[in-house]
């Protein structure tokens, strides 16, 4: 009998890659997990938010990260649910002033540049681009929020997780601590959690160049090296991740990635870089 996607994902995670011993890299993995988690779970009813069902699953797989979450995480999860705090106004109203509505074109250069923020790009399938702005850093993971509560989580320049997207990619977890470099190409090992249960995929993938491509973000143009990633699960999923890294400073500026499965691909694209303290 071929098992079930929930029973890969419980075997999987019990074998985290052969990691003996949670360092503070994979801790901090797990607690972005977590705040994802709880807030997909509380965020407004206007989003595309997981089935009760995945938020109580969520809350029994993470336990004791959640409740850390709530703890700790002072103005993450106020911004994701149904108001955002005073400590925030300043984020929030960029954003605001920022963000066309839906009835107007995109948002310009010109607008993008005069947020004090990091910006980007989200965009699913051929919908309308949204505007994100990074509100936090936990370790070499970035929250960017978007002006409906929606949160990219990205490390290496990659997507590894998202929140208030609904039946969609919530984490990833690479077997060498670290997110593999797209220009180095080669083959690497992923678990992912896609809500609403699906935890812990085993994922093979295998990148490869595509060659030279100037590409313009916002009317700013990159010349960019172009790689795919043919990716497999263990459940029989297969899909290809492409992006397009930066020739001169190694950037990922615009990635394309699978998000979970019968859900569009999104395209991240990278409009102000966070400065390096």
């Amino acid at each position: 009998m071929k098992p079930s996607r929930r029973q890969i994902g419980v075997e999987a995670a019990s074998q985290p890659f052969g990691m003996t011993k949670p360092g503070p890299a994979w801790r901090a993995r797990k607690w972005s997990r977590a705040v994802l988690v709880v807030a997909s779970c509380r965020a407004p009813a206007a989003l595309a938010s997981p089935r009760p069902e995945a938020c109580t699953a969520g809350a029994r797989l993470h336990g004791s990260l959640a409740r850390m979450a709530f703890r700790r995480l002072a103005l993450l999860l106020p911004l994701l649910a149904a108001g955002c705090g005073s400590g925030d106004a300043g984020l929030w109203g960029a954003i605001a002033e920022t963000v066309a509505p839906d009835d107007t074109p995109p948002v310009t250069r010109e607008r993008a540049e005069a947020v004090p923020y990091a910006s980007a790009l989200v965009r699913l399938g051929s919908r309308r681009p949204a505007f994100l702005v990074l509100h936090s850093v936990q370790n070499e993971r970035l929250i960017w929020l978007s002006a409906d509560r929606v949160a990219i989580v990205t490390e290496g320049g990659r997507v590894v997780g998202t929140a208030g997207l609904g039946e969609a990619l919530t984490d990833t977890r690479f077997r060498d601590g670290a997110p593999p470099k797209p220009l180095g190409l080669g083959q690497h090992l992923r678990l992912v959690d896609v809500a609403p249960n699906v935890w812990g995929l085993p994922v093979s993938c295998t990148g490869r160049a595509l060659g030279a491509e100037t590409i313009t973000v916002l009317d700013i143009e990159h010349a960019t090296e172009r790689v795919a990633e043919s990716c497999s699960g263990r459940d029989g999923t297969r899909f290809t991740d492409r992006f397009w890294v930066g020739v001169e400073d190694g950037q990922i500026w615009r990635a394309e990635q699978w998000i979970g499965a019968d859900r569009p691909t999104l395209t991240f694209e990278l409009v102000r870089p966070p400065t390096t303290p």
